[in-house]
C-alpha cells in the first residue's frame, strides 16, 4: 500500500480512544482521552437532545427506572401514562389536577435549559460503587451562559447512563 493510500485511510477512518502503551503508528487512528465525553455526560446530553427534538419516547428511555416509576405513579393520579407527563402540556391540562401532575419543562427539571457546559464530577471514593467495583452513579455539573450551575445525578442501568431524579423535585 502506498503512503498516499495509507494517509487517505488514516484521514477517513473513525478514531477511537488511544490506550496507554500503543505504538506511535496507531496515532492517526486514535484520539486522546481528553477528547472523549464522559459516558454520564453523554447520557444527559442524549436526554436533552431528545427533548429538544421532540423525541419524547427516546428521552423517556434516558430516565432511570426509579425516575420512570415515580413518573408512572404521579401519572396514575390523573389516569395518564408516565411518558405523557414529559410531553408538551395539552390544552385540556390547564387549570386542574392534570396541570398539577404535568412536568411543564422536563429539560429544566431533569437537566438545565441552555446549558453551555456539561462536566462529570469526581465520584466519591466509597459512594455508589457495588461489590463488582463498577461506578453506578455519577454527578454531572451543568453551567449556563450566565454562570448558573446545577448538578444532575446520572445512574448506570443495563448498558446506559440515565438521568436519576425519582423525587421529581417534590
Amino acid at each position: 500500500m502506498t503512503a498516499a493510500a495509507l494517509a487517505a485511510v488514516a484521514c477517513s477512518a473513525p478514531t477511537i480512544e488511544r490506550l496507554d502503551g500503543e505504538p506511535d503508528s496507531a496515532r492517526p487512528f486514535t484520539t486522546e482521552r481528553t477528547d472523549i465525553v464522559s459516558p454520564a455526560v453523554d447520557g444527559l446530553q442524549r436526554f436533552v437532545k431528545a427533548m429538544e427534538d421532540g423525541r419524547v419516547e427516546a428521552a423517556w428511555l434516558q430516565l432511570s427506572n426509579e425516575t420512570r416509576a415515580a413518573l408512572r405513579k404521579r401519572a396514575a393520579t390523573v389516569n395518564k401514562n408516565g411518558v405523557d407527563l414529559i410531553r408538551p402540556m395539552p390544552a385540556d391540562a390547564k387549570g386542574g389536577p392534570l396541570e398539577d401532575a404535568w412536568i411543564a419543562d422536563p429539560i429544566a427539571l431533569f437537566a438545565m435549559r441552555a446549558a453551555t457546559s456539561f462536566k462529570a464530577l469526581e465520584a466519591p471514593m466509597a459512594a455508589h460503587v457495588p461489590a463488582e467495583g463498577h461506578l453506578v452513579e455519577q454527578q454531572v455539573e451543568l453551567t449556563d451562559a450566565a454562570g448558573k450551575q446545577k448538578t444532575v445525578t446520572m445512574r448506570f442501568e443495563g448498558v446506559a447512563w440515565c438521568v436519576h431524579h425519582p423525587s421529581l423535585g417534590d
